[in-house]
Order: structure tokens, then C-alpha cells, then sequence
């Protein structure tokens, strides 16, 4: 069974930090012996633009190898055709209602809605207030109710189970890969300390939540818990 889908935004900006692998069973409270997916597709698309990266000079080697190493962890998963029409009906009313919903995401959000009670795990803000718009349109979309977590979540949780200074080094040695991590992270402060923890991401959090107070997971960290 599926316990958190990642889309590949997600994906690519924490193999640029070199965390990618810590999303698989991201803190889990229980063991989680459930299973953490990404798209087929992600596999070619992500390391596509990890490799690019890297001959631009943009990020190091290591971070695509580290990539390579970390797809073992995941499934890969292909929508159903019953899926497929599901992630079409949101694409059509959201077109409809001027909301922005890629493929990726509705395709995500079809396959937890269809496969239990999995997390989507997305960092298009855009994609989390469509799904919470087109509740009223799409009546499966009940059930995603409090299971679609951003991407600052996992990246607060991170703070909390790793090594936090580790984290923000890589963080703040590649401002291009999220502006807002960048900015929560206190980059420019050459004062930070081992106390240090990334409180500005909550209130980034919170403003978030007040867009898709529904759909949004609870809290301010992302923590996973076995059924």
C-alpha cells in the first residue's frame, strides 16, 4: 500500500539539497512499512534536469549520482485508466474555473484518492489551492481531505531529523533551487548557531494553509504514521 506519492518538483529540489533519499518513509512515527512512490516518468524527467544542471555547474556530480542511488527507495507508479479519468475530470474543471492543475498532480492525487489513505506530497502551491477549489466540483476529491502536505512540510521536518546546519549549507549553497527555503533558512546571517531552527517556514506554512485550509496535512511538519 501507498503511503506518500512525491511529484517531481518535490523530487528534483531535494536532490539538489542531496536529501532525496530521507523522503522515503519521511520520519515515520510507526516504521511505515508502506511504500513511497513517485511517477514513472520521474525517473527520465528529474534526472534529465539534474543533468543539466550539472553540466551547467549549476549543482555537483555527486548530487546526480546521489539521485540515481536514492530511485531504488521508491516505487514507481502509473495511473489506472479509472485513475487516468478521475485526473482528467479535475484537469477539465479546473481549466474550467481558470485554476491551474498539471498533469503530474492530478495524476498524483487520483492515485492516493484511488490506491487508501496516501499522502501527496507536491510543491506547486498552485496545484494545492485547485484541489481545494475543486472540491465542490469533484466529488472524490472528499477524501483527499487533509492529505496533501507541501513541500516546506517535508523540508521542516527534514530540519528536525537530520542534521540541521548540514542541511541548511546545502540549502543556502543553491539559492536557485527554492527562493522561499533559501529566505526561511537565514542564509545571509553569518550568525546562525547549532540552535538554529528554520522557524520562519511555519508562518510560510500557515499562509499556505489559509489558501487550502481542507486539503492541507495538519500541522507544520510532515510525519508520516503506519495505519
Amino acid at each position: 500500500m501507498l503511503e506518500i506519492v512525491i511529484d517531481n518538483d518535490v523530487l528534483l529540489k531535494t536532490a539538489r539539497y542531496g536529501v532525496v533519499d530521507a523522503l522515503d518513509h519521511i520520519d515515520c512515527a510507526d516504521g511505515c512499512p508502506h511504500e513511497s512512490g513517485i511517477l514513472g516518468a520521474a525517473r527520465f524527467v528529474v534526472g534529465k534536469r539534474l543533468d543539466r544542471l550539472a553540466r551547467r555547474g549549476d549543482i555537483g556530480d555527486h548530487r546526480v549520482s546521489a539521485w540515481r542511488e536514492a530511485l531504488p527507495r521508491f516505487i514507481e507508479v502509473e495511473p489506472t485508466d479509472d485513475e487516468l479519468r478521475l485526473s482528467a475530470e479535475m484537469e477539465e474543471n479546473a481549466i474550467a474555473r481558470g485554476l491551474e492543475l498539471d498533469g503530474g498532480e492530478s495524476q498524483l492525487v487520483a492515485i492516493a484518492i484511488m490506491r487508501g489513505e496516501a499522502i501527496v506530497l507536491t510543491g506547486d502551491k498552485r496545484a494545492v489551492v485547485a484541489v481545494e477549489q475543486l472540491m465542490s466540483d469533484v466529488h472524490e476529491l472528499a477524501s483527499i481531505a487533509g492529505r496533501v502536505a507541501s513541500f516546506e512540510q517535508a523540508v521542516r521536518q527534514l530540519a528536525t531529523s537530520l542534521d540541521v546546519l548540514e542541511l541548511r549549507a546545502s540549502v543556502c549553497a543553491d539559492r536557485a533551487a527554492d527562493t522561499a527555503v533559501y529566505v526561511c533558512f537565514k542564509c545571509t546571517d553569518p550568525t546562525i548557531d547549532s540552535t538554529f531552527e528554520p522557524k520562519s517556514l511555519e508562518s510560510y506554512i500557515r499562509d499556505q494553509r489559509a489558501s487550502a485550509p481542507i486539503v492541507m496535512f495538519p500541522g507544520d511538519t510532515l510525519t508520516l504514521a503506519s495505519p
